[in-house]
């Protein structure tokens, strides 16, 4: 189920870039339907969520990608990526809602936007810290696309700036997650062991940890939220 939320939309965003004979109006019902299917399958996982269930991650879903590397498709939820990942759902769809000049480009508009929702909710919900940041330099294009081509103001000169430093800044995470990564007897880029790991060898640091990664896609999501509200904001400004 957690795999079929990152990959719906991203398999929508494919169908519009490679079929160019979508109209407007087909088109926009198609991406709010492509992605509405997260949000629905995030309200059905809710519901299956046990808040008195052991361990930190529900609904795990694991298949090896690198093995060599310890790198792999893992997916999970615990409670506070599962609400996160259910808001930045509902955020996608209604900013696909809403009407907006899209200066004659409807079709790459809504698949830029379908591919950043499957990317920001594969950060929320990717149990691998290599993955996470692969998921996090995938928001970082899609947002720099949609800022430079839709974006209100000198939006073509933002986006050149604002691509190489949140770049730089996750280079400085690799560097961390390289850093929980190496020392490590079983190389692996899996989280959980990386969490029961410290709270069994720094009296609870885990925890620390979790919350960590909790701040960081709260981070992330604030930053998808305020690129739609700008947009939102700057489309009504100049329609007035």
């Amino acid at each position: 189920m957690l795999t079929a939320v990152v990959v719906v939309p991203a398999l929508a965003a494919a169908a519009l870039v490679v079929d160019r004979r979508w109209t407007e109006p087909v088109a926009r019902w198609f991406s709010l339907v492509a992605a509405a299917v997260p949000l629905a399958l995030l309200t059905a996982t809710w519901a299956r969520f046990d808040t008195g269930a052991p361990g930190p991650f529900q609904l795990v879903e694991d298949a090896e990608w690198i093995p060599t590397l310890g790198v792999g498709w893992r997916l999970g939820v615990d409670g506070i990526s599962l609400a996160l990942a259910l808001l930045t759902s509902l955020l996608f769809v209604a900013a696909l809602a809403y009407p907006v000049d899209l200066q004659g480009r409807h079709r790459q508009y809504r698949a830029w936007f379908l591919f950043l929702e499957a990317v920001s909710l594969g950060l929320f919900l990717t149990l691998d810290l290599l993955l996470f940041y692969v998921f996090f330099d995938l928001s970082l294009v899609g947002m720099y696309f949609l800022i430079g081509r839709w974006g209100h103001g000198d939006a073509k000169a933002a986006a050149p700036k604002f691509f190489p430093y949140t770049l730089a800044g996750s280079l400085v995470m690799l560097l961390g997650f390289l850093a929980l990564y190496l020392p490590t007897d079983t190389l692996t880029f899996d989280l959980p062991p990386h969490v029961f790991h410290r709270e069994s060898n720094k009296g609870g640091s885990g925890h620390y940890y979790m919350l960590t990664d909790g701040v960081m896609t709260w981070a992330e999501a604030e930053a998808q939220a305020v690129v739609c509200r700008r947009e939102v904001v700057g489309r009504t400004a100049r329609d007035g």
